[in-house]
């Protein structure tokens, strides 16, 4: 499989006539983006790259990834989670929980709420989404609430990457008063809050806008009840974000002074001509986004792995790095990006 690593790149409005990336006197970021939700914003159901990242600034998990992780086993530090342990056999894991924390609501989080939120992931088991997609009623045999701040896991197997999985956006806790058991949380058209079930993240969704069923506008204003609060988080006060049909659209929108950060994607040839412009500053950094080519491998001649196997050696990625992503982008071997845990040069034996 051919497999081509983007160098995310983002654009900022340069601190001229007064106006900054961060405008001082309002707290207000503004991010345009040609991404969008691809479904929902319920961890049971989401399982796409933009949809976790909003989940990510509205909810919390039991234990999250240190800033600048490169997946050591030390990286993962506790969240609403303030300690664990694991039996000897690797199949029980007992977590306590942070007290003293509440939903953006004022609901007082404790064990309930975890157990409540992997009983109903796993009981939903949306085919489409990451409880069946990774396997976590494979993984789990059941959920115990302890005390009201101690839960333990009982896992069918022992499970080495478990605390990994916990660290992902699809085991983020859900308030029961917005998650119901037994359904899939959906967009509500004109109730923000009425459309996903988490608020324990340093963020609350107060508006979010779709027309004709796309992504218009999203609005995170700080929560003030977040945990990590005293800790400096968030750092911003209110977060903007614009969807845009197309890169053609973003970069006009940032050329024009109507953003400030693009994200998710510029055409490279809009990166090129923003970089000739004077009143804007270009800054780039390796990300994590990857683009990479799909076989349906229940189709003829797709179904012998020799034949994929041919495809992907025959590509030349210089070829398409410099011709088609102008030289912003790196090769990629993996369907891991560089510097991400797990990464490897898996397919570097297929081509160059």
């Amino acid at each position: 499989m051919a497999v081509v690593g983007i160098v995310i790149v983002i654009i900022v409005i340069a601190a001229v006539a007064g106006y900054y990336l961060l405008r001082p006197t309002e707290k207000i970021l503004i991010m345009g983006t040609t991404d969008s939700v691809e479904s929902c914003l319920d961890p049971a159901r989401a399982y796409d790259y933009f949809g976790w990242e909003i989940i990510q600034a509205l909810g919390s998990g039991l234990v999250e990834y240190r800033a600048g992780a490169t997946g050591a086993a030390e990286d993962i530090v506790p969240a609403l989670a303030t300690s664990w342990n694991v039996s000897a056999d690797g199949k029980v894991w007992t977590f306590n929980l942070r007290q003293g924390v509440k939903f953006d609501d004022g609901t007082e989080f404790n064990a309930t709420h975890v157990k409540y939120t992997f009983d109903r992931g796993i009981g939903i088991a949306d085919p489409d989404g990451p409880f069946v997609g990774i396997g976590y009623g494979d993984i789990i045999e059941n959920v115990t609430v302890v005390s009201k701040y101690v839960v333990k896991f009982y896992l069918k197997i022992p499970f080495s990457a478990f605390l990994s999985l916990l660290a992902c956006q699809a085991s983020y806790i859900v308030d029961p008063k917005y998650a119901p058991m037994d359904e899939v949380v959906e967009y509500t058209a004109g109730n923000a809050r009425a459309s996903h079930p988490m608020g324990l993240g340093p963020y609350r969704l107060t508006k979010w806008i779709r027309v004709a069923g796309k992504d218009s506008e999203m609005r995170l204003e700080a929560n003030p009840n977040y945990w990590n609060a005293t800790g400096g988080y968030p750092k911003t006060k209110t977060i903007v974000i614009k969807f845009y049909a197309d890169s053609a659209g973003l970069a006009l929108a940032i050329d024009a002074g109507e953003i400030d950060i693009a994200f998710r994607q510029l055409a490279a040839t809009d990166i090129n001509n923003l970089k000739t412009k004077t009143h804007l500053k270009v800054w780039e950094g390796t990300g994590a986004f990857i683009q990479y080519l799909v076989l349906q491998e229940k189709r003829a001649p797709f179904n012998d792995t020799r034949i994929r196997q041919a495809v992907a050696a025959a590509i030349n990625r210089t070829t398409v790095v410099d011709t088609v992503f102008l030289g912003q982008v790196q090769k990629l071997y993996s369907m891991i990006p560089v510097g991400m845990f797990g990464h490897r040069d898996a397919f570097l034996a297929l081509g160059s």
